[in-house]
């Protein structure tokens, strides 16, 4: 089952949460007897507090409270209810793509059908989703990937690398690895232009490009045209202030973290391809984003990592959103301002990829 597939109650839950989304910001907090949240000299948006509000009112689990089936179940049903129907005119093929001698992957491209015709094809992003390394796929992030192909006029792949602890570090970072040098061989094919491709993702699937863009740069070959990353998840070594201050009631927890650390598997927290702010190649590469939330126990490490960029002559760019949480992209169906603040961040990797 797809976005486009909500059963009925899925439906109705939408359309009351977003009922409840057109109500004036006061009278949202007023309706359920809520006085602002502010930490850190930030204020959560009342629309990211009345979100979390009815999780707690239904009682929904976190991620960290299920077996990771259960979860990965979950996260779609969100999904449906809290994803956005994009406009038409949007095609979506599935691929299949080799990442071993015996093994194969899906990879999901999405095109606009009414897009101009290019000698060289078109600009590609190649996606990698979110979900600690543990949970996500191509179909609960397919209004993402929408949105962003009609929003960014851009040719989008998302990667269905395979997921801990079933398949544990590094399976996950291989498979996305040979799915965007795969991109590449098949440029021509596919109908995209080789010398423009960009790489991002959400939160783990943010770590996988970060570390990808080092190894190309080492490499010397299939350098990114640009690098755009969503409250990446880059440096489990250190305990920033964000991990404390925001380390329950916000979305992700402190117990989330290391439910996908112990799942992933990684058994060196100080190696670069689990922490790329440890990584050996920071300089010279791609142009970058890095979009934060104010109140995510991911943000500080995340600005971090943009500022060693920086300091390693890496041009990089932070977009902070004070009054959202982790996940917001996945919630523009349902929240104005996080559609708003994704539109920000998908404005930029537009103007960037046909610049």
């Amino acid at each position: 089952m797809n976005l486009y597939e909500r059963s009925k109650q899925e439906a109705k839950e939408h359309r009351i949460i977003a009922g409840i989304m057109r109500l004036p910001l006061r009278v949202m907090l007023r309706t359920f007897r809520q006085k602002p949240i502010v930490k850190d000299g930030q204020k959560l948006h009342p629309e990211m507090q009345t979100i979390l509000l009815l999780r707690r009112l239904k009682k929904s689990p976190g991620m960290a409270d299920r077996p990771p089936a259960a979860s990965r179940k979950a996260l779609r049903r969100d999904a449906r209810v809290h994803g956005l129907r994009t406009p038409r005119g949007i095609r979506a093929v599935d691929h299949e793509i080799p990442v071993g001698e015996e093994a194969a992957i899906k990879g999901r491209l999405y095109t606009i059908e009414s897009a101009p015709s290019s000698p060289n094809g078109s600009p590609i992003f190649v996606f990698f989703h979110g979900g600690g390394f543990v949970l996500g796929d191509i179909d609960a992030y397919d209004h993402v990937c929408r949105f962003i192909c009609d929003q960014a006029q851009v040719s989008v792949l998302s990667v269905d690398y395979r997921l801990a602890p079933e398949f544990p570090f590094p399976t996950g970072l291989n498979d996305c690895l040979a799915a965007y040098h795969w991109v590449h061989a098949n440029a021509d094919r596919l109908g995209v232009d080789g010398g423009r491709v960009a790489i991002g993702g959400d939160s783990a699937g943010a770590n996988f490009a970060t570390i990808i863009a080092q190894v190309t740069a080492a490499e010397g070959r299939h350098l990114p045209f640009y690098q755009w990353l969503i409250y990446p998840t880059v440096d489990r070594t250190v305990d920033y202030p964000s991990a404390t201050l925001f380390a329950d009631e916000f979305f992700l927890r402190a117990k989330d973290i290391a439910y996908f650390d112990e799942h992933y598997g990684a058994s060196d927290r100080s190696d670069g391809r689990v922490s790329p702010i440890k990584g050996q190649k920071l300089s010279g590469l791609a142009r970058t984003l890095i979009v934060t939330a104010g109140f995510d126990l991911l943000r500080d490490e995340g600005e971090a990592y943009a500022e060693a960029l920086r300091r390693a002559g890496t041009r990089v760019e932070v977009m902070r959103f004070p009054g959202l949480i982790h996940g917001f992209i996945n919630m523009i169906g349902l929240s104005p301002e996080a559609k708003k603040s994704f539109g920000k961040a998908v404005k930029h990797l537009k103007e960037v990829i046909h610049g």
